[in-house]
């Protein structure tokens, strides 16, 4: 019974199922629509203009350039008759044909281009790129080794400054040790240490002076040695040794200064004694000069080569960020080479080429326009411009008359511009008198002068028939001078016969 429960159980579930599929696909899911299909065919299409126009007598009609230039050639005169499609006249075209030779010229470089686009780039032009960036390779290792080396002598070069300060500033030392132990030693009595007398009279004040000065100084020749003793090789530390230097030696030489003042100042001392004492001090004075001096040399040396070394660094590494520069670059064309031409930069080169297509019909359209033709048979009643005037568009440049009558009609200034005067737009014709039947005619001329109904501007178009009436007839009897027309004429209806 289990089994058998089980079995009717699977079998509602799987019914359940099926039938949940059959409604959710007869009642809600949607059909899907059938996609739509053309076909693909060649063929013309044409933009059609429709306006109301009248008939009028065709006595005489104004012709015009479309656009403004020098009067080249006049090949009718006043008075003379002409054929249908014979010159009148036309405006100077040389720029025109300027213009063409410069725009097929750009048009040829763009399709140079575009036809490289597409054949992608050849092997040499590869080759030519990979080489370039071997050799910017190599100039970049170039201008780092050059780089490190520029470093390494700065380096080096400030170094010997700073080694050359020990020297400078022992140097320094003895000369102030000798300015105060030695060159003035026999000037006083005692050691400097206690308390230092000159060993002979002067004023009291002069005396007193440079006693103490040279004890300070002794002080100070202390000091000074300690600082030697103990200096580093720290560049900050032997540059403050220097400038330390230089304030031990103005104590030493103000020592010596006082010391003058009191040989000056001395009572009874023998010219013999006190000159040697003073010569003893001038050449003291002139070794702490020169100990002076040294040491601020040493500080400007040591101040020109940091700029130095500034500067060559500085332009070492320009030259290591121009090759590396010039090696992206060249990385970045070669990569851009190896690019196959992407959808959209074939689409532009080809837009281009098209663009300058457009440009050069609109120019040999123009050209085409520059010269009038007789759209019929007409004589020449009025030759406005002569060789060399410049024409402008709102005038006229000649007037003709021909027998017979035209259409006129008025085209809004929307729709002017769709209207060509040079071959003349083909024209479908329908009299009121004739409803049914369609003729053909040719648009001769547009009149520059608007036409302005309602404050809307218009342009009178000139129209002529471009084909006969022709109708077929069915006569009947005839008296030798008069035939009976059965059938396709009406009366008051005028005929031409012609001789074939």
């Amino acid at each position: 019974m289990k089994k058998i429960s089980y079995y009717l159980f699977f079998i509602i579930l799987a019914g359940g199922i099926l039938i949940s599929f059959w409604v959710q696909q007869r009642y809600f899911k949607k059909a899907e629509s059938p996609p739509l299909l053309f076909k693909v065919e060649r063929g013309d299409i044409q933009e059609t203009i429709r306006v109301r126009g009248e008939v009028v007598s065709q006595k005489e009609f104004d012709l015009g350039f479309s656009f403004s230039g020098a009067l080249d050639r006049v090949y009718v005169k006043e008075g003379e008759r002409v054929e249908k499609d014979a010159p009148l006249m036309k405006l100077e075209t040389t720029d025109l044909k300027l213009e063409i030779q410069r725009l097929e010229a750009l048009r040829n470089k763009n399709q140079a281009s575009y036809d490289k686009i597409l054949a992608g780039p050849t092997e040499e032009e590869i080759k030519v790129l990979e080489t370039k960036a071997a050799n910017g390779k190599i100039a970049l290792n170039d201008a780092e080794l050059n780089l490190t080396n520029v470093k390494n002598k700065a380096e080096a070069d400030l170094a010997n400054f700073y080694q050359d300060i020990k020297n400078i500033l022992n140097d320094a030392y003895l000369k102030a040790d000798d300015a105060v132990n030695k060159q003035t030693d026999e000037m006083f009595s005692n050691d400097f240490s206690d308390s230092p007398q000159l060993t002979f009279n002067t004023a009291s004040q002069a005396e007193i002076d440079a006693e103490n000065e040279r004890l300070v100084a002794g002080v100070v020749l202390k000091t000074f040695k300690t600082e030697i003793d103990n200096l580093s090789d720290d560049y900050s530390a032997l540059e403050g040794a220097l400038t330390k230097a230089e304030n031990h030696l103005t104590v030493v030489r103000d020592f010596l200064t006082l010391t003058n003042d009191a040989v000056n100042s001395a009572i009874g001392l023998s010219f013999t004694s006190a000159g040697a004492y003073k010569t003893n001090i001038n050449a003291a004075r002139a070794n702490i000069n020169t100990a002076v001096s040294n040491t601020t040399k040493q500080k400007q040396f040591i101040a020109d080569q940091k700029i130095a070394n500034n500067n060559n660094v500085f332009s070492a590494q320009a030259k290591v960020n121009e090759a590396q520069n010039a090696l992206l670059l060249t990385q970045d064309e070669l990569r851009l080479k190896k690019t196959p031409a992407r959808a959209e930069d074939v689409e532009t080169a080809k837009a281009q080429i098209e663009e300058i297509d457009s440009q050069i019909d609109i120019v040999k359209d123009k050209i085409k326009k520059s010269s009038l033709i007789s759209p019929l048979a007409a004589k020449v009643v009025k030759i406005w411009f002569e060789e060399g005037e410049v024409f402008n568009p709102s005038q006229v440049a000649i007037s003709l008359s021909a027998p017979g009558y035209k259409i006129q009609s008025d085209i809004s200034e929307l729709e002017i511009g769709k209207i060509r005067e040079v071959d003349g737009n083909e024209v479908q014709i329908k009299f009121d008198a004739f409803p049914v039947q369609e003729f053909k005619g040719k648009v001769i001329s547009v009149e520059p002068k608007e036409v302005v109904k309602e404050g809307d501007k218009y342009y009178r178009v000139n129209v002529v028939l471009t084909q006969d009436k022709e109708v077929e007839i069915e006569v009947g009897i005839s008296d030798g001078d008069s035939i009976e027309v059965i059938k396709g004429l009406t009366e008051g209806q005028t005929i031409a016969v012609s001789a074939d």
